[in-house]
């Protein structure tokens, strides 16, 4: 089990990588509609898709790793005050809740 639970945080660690690699591409087309459309007068309809897929595919694969290094961002009005087992059952209830509908 401890030799799947490494494999899996291996795992997440690359896909994290990447999901953070896809801002480069993002940024890119971007900048290129940005030029096309403001100066060129000539806007692009892939930029935008490419802009929208790689935001949500960078959202979904950084997910995992963000995740595995507890960087997510919270509201620790409450929960830093509270037990590790009910933090844990917090963060379960809201990654139900909140993410998975996302993937679905």
């Amino acid at each position: 089990m401890e030799a799947f639970c490494r494999a899996a945080e291996r795992l997440s660690t690359i896909v994290g990588t990447v999901a953070a690699w896809l801002i480069v591409p993002l940024v890119l087309a971007i900048c290129y509609e940005v030029t096309a459309r403001y100066i060129f007068n000539a806007p692009t309809s892939w930029s935008y898709e490419i802009g929208y897929l790689l935001t949500g595919a960078g959202w979904l694969l950084g997910l995992a790793y963000t995740q595995q290094k507890k960087a997510h961002i919270r509201i620790d009005v409450f929960y830093n005050r509270f037990s590790p087992r009910r933090k844990a059952l917090v963060d379960f209830v809201f990654h139900i809740m909140l993410i998975l509908p996302f993937l679905i």
